[in-house]
């Protein structure tokens, strides 16, 4: 076996070689003929940058799988690789719709699946009632399965070094349970990709040497790995020959899963359609936080790590597997329970920096119906990258007016002076709603749809609430009295204003 490592490591290191010199070549061709992505809209960089790694890294993958002799058991599944690094550098160049990726997403792992006899063929004793296997429902569970990781991986590459880092962390792991089953030939296909992705990173991930990425994957290169990871995961754990549970394979993509679940389960319960683009997946929430894009990386390629931890070594060290199962599940729906409202995040991760989201004045704002949740979201990230004050933010991307920040700022005022006589016991913050809600005049779940309609549609509460007849016109006015009593109370000794 210790011939077969060096034999492994060569190719490796031949990947990483190939993938360092043809970068540089791509990118000088790219700017020579425009192939670049250009920041707008939702994206983070601030220059043009060239969107061909994956032409880079799929290619010499491939080449350097049938030197090795470790060439995929079907053709199609390189056909596979090729159609969807092809369509994604079109999509790339011109933006093509949604349905039609999709259309090719399917097509491609129809390909893999069928002629290709890439599939899941059981689950293992996942729940713990024996082993599971998938008869019928396997292929076209399999397809499903593959266009779901294609697109998990696409969506969660939003910072330089995350989607190549989750992929070279899953890899590494696919690498060492082929030591430890002995599996030669997943040894050495590992070896090939991690050389390829590290000599992608070189250029992609934010290190000490260089502040920003010069390449991206692009959708070519992103859609490219999570076909090629899902074939990798796949096939080694499925037979007699398997060198990993699905339960444990499960783990590894943890992290992309749960962001894509998380966001199409919000998506859909705000009315939208699941696959509209936005700035909620995982990692936004980190850099909401005000932490660095680099530091966000590192923190979720640590998560990621851990989940291998989890997923490998827990079956080493004897859990079971449906111990694992069932604390998968968990996770998943307290990442879908967190992610339906994007603040939940935010409450979450704040006092990690020193802060609370009780304090900011945002938050103040954002509950009266001033500003939507995008916009808060959009100057929080903007003072985590600049620094400033949220409010004078807020003002000075036009969300709201000067003069709207100073009624904030006293009212904010009376908030911190009456938080015990407004409510000892819950201590929470005396806006127009919950005066509503306090004077039952209308539910909590009213309440709560009222505001999922303010931050889907706008307006401002009260009418919300009155236009959907949980209210009245003399309920309203009784409600503005008392709001503006608190308003004008007088302010207790002690009080900081904290914008």
């Amino acid at each position: 076996m210790s011939g077969i490592y060096g034999y492994a490591l060569s190719y490796g290191a031949a990947a990483l070689l190939l993938v360092l010199l043809t970068i540089p070549l791509l990118r000088r061709l790219a700017f020579y003929a425009d192939f670049v992505d250009r920041p707008a809209g939702r994206k983070r960089h601030e220059e043009a940058v060239p969107p061909i790694s994956g032409l880079a890294i799929f290619p010499i993958f491939v080449i350097l799988l049938f030197l090795s002799g470790t060439e995929p058991s079907s053709i199609w599944i390189i056909a596979s690789i090729g159609i969807i690094l092809a369509v994604g550098a079109i999509d790339d160049g011109f933006s093509l719709p949604a349905w039609v990726k999709l259309i090719v997403q399917v097509g491609v792992a129809v390909l893999i699946v069928v002629p290709g006899h890439i599939r899941v063929y059981g689950f293992g004793d996942l729940f713990g009632f024996g082993d599971i296997g998938t008869s019928w429902i396997g292929i076209p569970f399999t397809i499903m399965a593959v266009v779901l990781v294609i697109n998990a991986i696409n969506l969660i590459d939003g910072l330089d070094g995350l989607a190549g880092g989750l992929g070279l962390i899953i890899i590494f792991w696919l690498a060492v349970c082929s030591i430890v089953a002995g599996d030669s030939r997943n040894l050495i296909v590992t070896s090939i990709f991690a050389g390829a992705l590290i000599g992608f990173l070189s250029y992609n991930l934010r290190h000490r040497f260089r502040e920003k990425a010069s390449v991206f994957l692009g959708n070519s290169g992103s859609q490219a790995m999570g076909l090629t990871l899902a074939w990798l995961t796949i096939e080694p754990s499925q037979g007699g020959t398997a060198i990993i549970q699905p339960i444990s394979v499960a783990w590894l993509l943890a992290l992309p899963i749960y962001d894509i679940c998380g966001q199409f389960a919000r998506r859909v319960y705000l009315g939208r359609h699941p696959f509209d683009p936005d700035r909620h997946h995982f990692h936004h929430h980190f850099l909401y936080a005000g932490l660095s894009d680099g530091q966000a990386t590192a923190i979720i390629l640590a998560l990621s790590f851990f989940a291998g931890i989890v997923g490998v070594g827990g079956l080493w060290i004897g859990i079971p597997e449906s111990v694992l199962t069932y604390v998968w599940i968990v996770f998943l729906f307290i990442h879908i329970y967190m992610s339906m409202l994007p603040l939940r995040y935010l409450k979450l991760l704040l006092p990690l920096r020193g802060k609370s989201i009780d304090n900011i004045i945002g938050q103040l704002i954002l509950e009266s119906g001033a500003i939507s949740e995008a916009q808060l979201l959009d100057a929080l990230e903007l003072q985590g990258k600049s620094g400033g004050k949220i409010g004078e933010i807020l003002v000075e991307k036009g969300y709201i007016s000067e003069s709207n920040l100073i009624y904030f700022l006293n009212l904010q005022v009376v908030r911190n002076a009456n938080t015990n006589i407004v409510n000892v016991n819950k201590k929470k913050d005396f806006l127009l709603g919950e005066i509503m809600l306090t004077s039952k005049m209308i539910t909590k779940d009213q309440l709560e749809e009222g505001l999922i309609y303010q931050r889907t549609k706008g307006g401002w509460i009260g009418q919300v609430l009155l236009s959907m007849g949980y209210i009245s016109g003399s309920d309203l006015r009784d409600c503005l009295e008392k709001q503006i009593q608190y308003r004008y109370a007088d302010r207790a000794p002690g009080v900081d204003i904290e914008i």
